[in-house]
């Protein structure tokens, strides 16, 4: 393998993403996760690969959809910038709040952009009093839609879990 074989990168980008310590994902414009770092995996009790072929809005609900809004704009317009959207969750018989932060990346074959998004998790979490037993209930069926967000098709790079 040379400098410039594609696999050489992807492989380093992987090791690079797995070492950043905030919940992070890839995603489509449609929200699917092509890649996600152990970090947000861990907050669903996942290894990383799991999470791939989910939908972001599947797995976190915006509690501003007037955010949601902005960024599906942004994104039709082609603009870049950063754009927060505050979000919850639910996992470990508690609701987590946090704010989920959307950067368009442009990329230069005018595909559409890739998206990272960074969880920053609030720290206290709100415990559920339900009498049941601790579950996960924001991790849904791979192919789960919500607001126009639809499933690319495609199939990225599989990581190993």
């Amino acid at each position: 393998m040379t400098e410039s074989d594609p696999a050489v990168w992807r492989t380093r980008f992987l090791n690079l993403l797995d070492r950043i310590p905030a919940p992070t994902a890839i995603s489509t414009t449609e929200g699917e996760i092509a890649v996600a770092n152990p970090a947000l995996a861990a907050l669903w009790g996942l290894p990383p690969g799991r999470l791939e072929g989910r939908n972001l809005l599947g797995l976190f609900t915006p509690t501003d959809e007037g955010q949601l809004a902005r960024v599906e704009t942004a994104l039709t317009k082609g603009r870049r910038s950063r754009y927060p959207v505050r979000v919850r969750w639910t996992a470990d018989a508690a609701t987590h709040t946090g704010q989920l932060t959307i950067e368009p990346v442009s990329d230069p074959g005018g595909d559409p952009p890739p998206l990272p998004a960074t969880l920053h998790v609030d720290e206290h979490p709100t415990p559920r009093d339900t009498g049941t037993p601790p579950q996960c209930t924001g991790v849904p069926h791979p192919g789960t839609h919500r607001r126009g967000l639809h499933h690319s098709g495609g199939r990225p790079h599989r990581r190993p879990e």
